[in-house]
Formats: structure tokens, C-alpha cells, sequence
């Protein structure tokens, strides 16, 4: 596995050269209104944990598989297509994912896919939007006895807005089910716990502020029902959100969204145990672009997960992240990366003698540096640092180096 890292380090170095030459070159790819764009990553990555596991002990205990550093082997390979006539278009995808591994490969090998498409009608003060992306892939292994869980995930959304010509108000509409599933019903598989379907309905009324920016809003009803019966996870929540999005600010692009989600379980059986909550949400994403060749990133959220740790139903998941690119000369883009996020679970859990609500505090450090050697070829080099602090210890911290050298080819 080193001697194909380093053989494509060497073979993008003799060939750098002579596709920068070509740069001019690209396929037409286009028939008709029929647009069709393929491409090819090869990514050879060095991961120090790849059962994100705590340090193995001085006496000899391991948790799961124990610390286990891999090569891994990124094989992708996918198509996207456009079409459009009129006030119609199509838009539609599929990726599929082969990894490899030099450890444990039998466990730890899988191919994922990922397939899409999206119609989108526009006329005057008129915008509807239909979509369905379909996710098949495998949960990374927790050792070399705990393998890879199998799912497939479905979500169709769709959404109606209208705005009157000449007016600056507008009204929306959007429906949304997703479906998920784990293949393995056994007791100790996951299906029991997250096979679920989500369904959510809600309505946007905003004002355009400015030509480009928009306020609204909005009230959704959402519904998540498990799959498997007994399940006391049932559950129906009402959100009620207020947001401002498009151009925010000079140099400032993005949305922002925030409320409070009201939620109730459907189990009335569970002596003091609290079947609600309500809880204060946030939704993120901003771009600032300071310079012509800068960009700086910002997302930030918080929001209720679905849980498998002992009796939670759910833990509040709270992250802010921040993203710096910058363009160099020689075609370079240097990026970096910072991210903290803290996982906080209502009820309190027993392991081994102590006894707390569990909470994780995580950590995510990157950086890389790109060179687009064509208008069609890219080089890229990346490393990651994450970590986890629990106050489990023992069961829920990691660290994990993650060292990747990539080759993307894309028309």
C-alpha cells in the first residue's frame, strides 16, 4: 500500500507538467439540452484509528477493536447530468464508493452509493422543486468481531413557492419523507433502534428585504415514527423558526435560521420520565469573502439527534465550525479547518460504578493544500485531526490522525 502511495505521488509529479500543457483541452460533453459531467477520485489515506476506539490500557484491555492503524484505498467514480428546456430542468447524480483496507479488510472493506435527481419548474412568481436521493452505504466496524452495519436511507422533498411580480412578499410550502433502514434486525444490530421514517410539512411567509436578501417566517410539523415495535421513540414535534437569508451583509453571503422546536414522545407508560421538550434551535451557514482570493466559512447549529445510548431517546447536538481558503500563486489553494461540537444525553446512564448524563465534547482540526493542475485534473493533500473527550472515558474517547493524498479527474 506504501509503494502505490508513492507511486502516484511520482506518476502525478511526471504528469503535472504535460497536463498543465493541455490545460486548454476538455471534452464536450454536451448533446443537445442533455449536459453530462463524469468523474474520478483515487484518494490514498493513512487513518492511526479506524475504530475510533479509546487508547488501548497499560494491563492490556482494548475497547472494540483496539487501536488499528490502515492504509485505505478511495475508489469513486460518478456521473452528474443536467437537462433543461423552457422552464423545466433536471438535475441527476450517482456516486459509488469502493474502500479498501490493508487491515482487517475482510471486516472493513465496503462500497457505498449514492444515487439522485431533482426537477425544478420555474415561471413567473412561480418556483416547484421535486427531489429523491437514495443513500446505500455501511456504518464503519467497531472491531474485527463488531462489523460494518448496512443501511439505506430514501428522502423525497419537495417545495412551492410563489412571489407576485412586482411584490416583495412571498409564501412557500415543503413536504419531506425520509426513510431509514438497517439491514441487520438481529437484537444486536442497530435496526431495532434507528429503522424510522420521517415525515415533516411546513410553510414560509418572508419579505424581500433587499433584491438579494430575504426574511421569513416559517412553521413545520414533523413526525418520526420507528419501525419496530415495542419502540417508545415515537415522537411528533413542532418547529417554529425565524430566518434571514441570501446576501446578508457587503461581502457576506449565507442563512441564518433560529426558533424553538417543541417536542412529544408518544410513550405515556414511563413513570417520571419527561416526554417533552422544548428547545431553543439553530441552523447556520454564512461565507465571508474578505479578499478577492479568501474565503472564510462559518456554520453553526444546534438541534435534537436520535440516540442508541442506554434509555436516551435523544441527545442535544450543539456544533459551530470555521473554514479559511485561500487562492496562491502556481494555482495553489491553501484551506484550513476548525470545528467543536458538544453532545449533551437527558438521561442519566450506569457504567460500571458511575453513574452521570453523558456528554461528549468534540474536537476537528484539518488542513490541506490543492493544485489545479487543468481545468479537468487536481492534486490535493489533506490531514486531520479529530478527537473525542467523554465523561466515560474509558468507553468513548478517541483520537485519530487522518492522512490523505488525492487525485481528482472531473469534466
Amino acid at each position: 500500500m506504501v509503494r502505490k502511495l508513492f507511486a502516484a505521488v511520482l506518476a502525478a509529479a511526471i504528469l503535472t507538467p504535460q497536463i498543465g500543457s493541455a490545460a486548454a483541452w476538455k471534452p464536450n460533453l454536451k448533446f443537445g439540452n442533455l449536459e453530462l459531467h463524469p468523474y474520478y477520485q483515487l484518494t490514498e489515506s493513512l487513518d492511526s484509528n479506524i475504530y475510533l476506539v479509546p487508547p488501548d490500557q497499560a494491563n492490556g484491555i482494548k475497547s472494540g477493536g483496539g487501536v488499528l492503524s490502515s492504509w485505505i484505498t478511495d475508489n469513486t467514480l460518478g456521473l452528474k447530468a443536467n437537462w433543461k428546456v423552457g422552464k423545466n430542468s433536471i438535475k441527476a447524480g450517482y456516486k459509488g464508493q469502493a474502500l479498501t483496507y490493508s487491515q482487517q479488510g475482510a471486516i472493513n472493506d465496503a462500497f457505498n452509493q449514492q444515487a439522485n435527481i431533482a426537477y425544478a419548474y420555474t415561471r413567473t412568481g412561480w418556483k416547484f422543486k421535486l427531489s429523491d436521493t437514495y443513500i446505500n452505504t455501511e456504518d464503519p466496524a467497531f472491531s474485527q468481531l463488531v462489523g460494518r452495519s448496512q443501511r439505506w436511507q430514501n428522502n423525497i422533498a419537495s417545495s412551492l413557492e410563489y412571489a407576485p411580480k412586482g411584490g416583495r412578499g412571498f409564501l412557500g410550502v415543503t413536504i419531506d419523507h425520509t426513510n431509514h433502514k438497517y439491514l441487520d434486525s438481529s437484537p444486536a444490530g442497530l435496526a431495532f433502534s434507528l429503522n424510522r421514517y420521517e415525515q415533516s410539512a411546513g410553510l414560509r411567509v418572508g419579505y424581500n428585504i433587499q433584491p438579494k436578501t430575504r426574511a421569513y417566517l416559517g412553521y413545520r410539523r414533523g413526525i418520526i415514527h420507528h419501525s419496530i415495535q415495542p419502540n417508545t421513540k415515537h415522537n411528533k414535534t413542532h418547529y417554529v423558526d425565524l430566518g434571514v437569508e441570501g446576501k446578508l451583509a457587503n461581502k457576506l453571503t449565507g442563512s441564518v435560521r433560529s426558533g424553538i422546536s417543541m417536542r412529544r414522545y408518544a410513550d405515556e407508560s414511563s413513570v417520571g420520565r419527561d416526554n417533552t421538550n422544548n428547545l431553543w434551535n439553530v441552523k447556520g451557514n454564512l461565507m465571508w469573502k474578505p479578499l478577492a482570493r479568501t474565503n472564510v466559512g462559518l456554520n453553526a447549529s444546534r438541534a435534537l439527534t436520535e440516540s442508541t445510548f442506554g434509555t436516551n431517546r435523544y441527545y442535544v447536538s450543539n456544533l459551530i465550525g470555521l473554514t479559511l481558503s485561500h487562492k496562491l500563486p502556481w494555482k495553489l489553494t491553501a484551506k484550513a479547518g476548525l470545528s467543536a461540537g458538544w453532545d449533551m444525553y437527558p438521561e442519566s446512564t450506569t457504567i460500571g460504578t458511575v453513574s452521570r448524563n453523558r456528554r461528549d465534547d468534540n474536537y476537528v482540526q484539518s488542513f490541506g493544500l490543492d493544485h489545479k493542475c487543468s481545468e479537468w485534473f487536481n492534486l490535493g493533500l489533506n490531514y486531520e485531526h479529530k478527537e473525542r473527550n467523554s465523561v466515560f472515558p474509558g468507553s468513548f474517547n478517541y483520537e485519530r490522525h487522518l492522512t490523505a493524498l488525492k487525485a481528482r479527474i472531473a469534466f
